[in-house]
């Protein structure tokens, strides 16, 4: 063992350079990270980069997000999601909740402001409720009526069913104060569940300013596959609006002379109706004088 020689160990150099390096040059081997504190827009630029936070709409209520449920028993808790804007030509949240629907004080039960929005294939219900002294996890939403998935296509009938939404205990105020009754109204147009549910979706939104809305969304049955209805009310005790020129993109074009007031509205349903009326008897005509053709089929040999 004696004859092994270990100076040559000492001529070896194991420093890093990495530590040799001074402190400003590690710093510019690492990027600098910026914290983003709330939802917020990045835009690259020749100028650089600028961060603008997103703005939440306000929707203007009493007082003035969402828990998702598709039951009757409602989310534990709430969770406040406020509508984004990314500029200033972008919708309000009003007129996101009432597109191509509108707003009502609905004197039946709620006494509040209820408002309602739709497209081809659904309407959305928005009623404000009082949140201090009716919990989230009280409400229960019952429907009947509502036809099931594969039947969606085939509705028909006078009934269309109902929509009640209530609250079932106090939640630890006094009993005697609290409304057992937040909405009901007869629907004026049949509705279906999703596809594998047996209850209707809803949720609870809060707004920018803390009030809360139960959010319900009605399926459209039709009665044959391929049509379209625009609802004029979601339910019978609601105003109706004008399903021709209230509704977004079935007005008139833009070349057209457009007037102003009721008036206007009238005469562009009633040449609406009139067109409609005409192909409509035009096509029962054509069918009522088809001409029967009689087709000979070969005898079968006895």
């Amino acid at each position: 063992m004696s004859g092994i020689d270990y100076s040559k160990w000492d001529k070896m150099d194991f420093s890093d350079s990495e530590c040799d390096s001074s402190d400003d040059d590690r710093d510019n081997d690492f990027p600098a990270v910026t914290r983003l504190d709330e939802p917020s827009s990045v835009t690259y630029s020749q100028n650089g980069i600028s961060v603008k936070p997103q703005v939440a709409v306000e929707i203007p209520s009493r007082q003035d997000g969402a828990e998702k449920n598709s039951s009757k028993s409602p989310p534990e808790q709430s969770t406040t999601m406020p509508i984004p804007i990314q500029s200033s030509k972008t919708k309000s949240g009003i007129d996101i909740i009432t597109k191509n629907g509108g707003r009502f004080i609905d004197p039946v039960t709620s006494k509040d402001v209820v408002y309602w929005s739709q497209d081809r294939n659904e309407v959305v219900v928005s009623i404000l409720f009082d949140h201090k002294s009716i919990e989230s996890r009280n409400i229960r939403l019952d429907v009947r009526g509502a036809l099931n998935y594969g039947d969606r296509h085939s509705a028909v009938g006078e009934d269309k069913g109902n929509l009640k939404i209530s609250v079932v205990e106090a939640g630890g105020g006094n009993k005697d104060t609290l409304p057992l009754e937040i909405f009901e109204g007869r629907l004026a147009y049949s509705i279906h569940y999703a596809e594998g549910e047996d209850d209707l979706d809803w949720e609870i939104m809060t707004t920018s300013e803390g009030s809360k809305l139960i959010r319900v969304t009605l399926l459209k049955s039709v009665p044959m596959q391929g049509l379209t209805i625009w609802w004029n009310r979601p339910f019978l005790h609601f105003p109706m609006i004008d399903v021709v020129s209230d509704i977004e993109g079935r007005g008139p074009s833009l070349g057209d002379t457009i007037g102003s007031g009721s008036d206007n509205k009238k005469s562009q349903h009633e040449e609406w109706k009139k067109t409609w009326d005409e192909a409509h008897d035009s096509f029962r005509d054509k069918v009522k004088n088809r001409v029967k053709e009689v087709i000979h089929l070969p005898e079968e040999d006895s």
